[in-house]
């Protein structure tokens, strides 16, 4: 909400004193992970002249990395959120550009860039299970349809404590592909840190001349670079 109190005046009289409020409220949906909906309703009240305007405004925005946000909209009102400016032409379309500035603490920064990095090897971790199970030859794919075969098969004969104790089997082996997995994942990570430190370094024997140090670091690098396939194995 906001209010204005000033003074007007009209050629020929006094100063009058004026009051003019603008109340605003906002309806904010998100319905993607960068994108929000709004709808905002807008009442205009000029004391003195005992009169109000109101009416709609609605709102299309995307977030644009992480501190700006880029909104377009149509204002079915014809006054504006500025009090200065109530020429009352402010209907129609509108682009909104929203921007915030924050400055972090190193300590912040890199809070957030392991919460990040955490969120990514997860996702990084299912993406390599899912790819194992999706293998044509999947070894731990045909054991795990064997497992739910033969449960099912119990089940169905009233077998319960069996069947489940090969259910329990099947979400064992999920289980440790996670694992395995994600400590592949881990190890890549950290190859890559080491990859780029030692990257840096021979750049910095060639640049001192030293070229015999930079051609075995970037020797090394190169094999250690080498893609190694990850080998996903069945608990029997």
């Amino acid at each position: 909400m906001a209010y204005k109190m000033g003074e007007e005046k009209v050629t020929g009289f006094e100063f009058t004193k004026t009051q003019t409020w603008l109340m605003i409220h906002r309806l904010n949906y998100n319905f993607a992970r960068d994108w929000q909906v709004g709808a905002e309703y807008r009442r205009l009240t000029q004391k003195q002249a005992k009169d109000y305007k109101q009416g709609v405004l609605v709102e299309v925005a995307r977030k644009v990395g992480e501190f700006v946000q880029v909104g377009l909209g149509y204002n079915f009102t014809d006054f504006n959120d500025d009090l200065t400016h109530l020429d009352y032409t402010a209907q129609g379309p509108f682009v909104r550009l929203t921007a915030k500035f924050y400055d972090r603490t190193p300590e912040e920064i890199e809070r957030a860039r392991q919460i990040w990095l955490e969120q990514m090897i997860k996702l990084w971790t299912w993406e390599l299970v899912n790819e194992e199970l999706a293998k044509p030859d999947s070894a731990i794919m045909q054991e795990l349809y064997k497992y739910f075969y033969l449960a099912e098969n119990l089940r169905a004969e009233g077998r319960l404590k069996e069947s489940e104790a090969l259910f329990e089997k099947i979400l064992q082996i999920g289980n440790i592909m996670y694992q395995e997995a994600e400590v592949y994942v881990r190890n890549r990570i950290e190859l890559e840190k080491s990859i780029k430190e030692n990257n840096r370094l021979a750049l910095a024997y060639y640049k001192e001349g030293k070229l015999q140090e930079a051609k075995a670091l970037w020797e090394k690098l190169l094999k250690e670079a080498e893609p190694k396939p990850i080998t996903l194995e069945v608990v029997k």
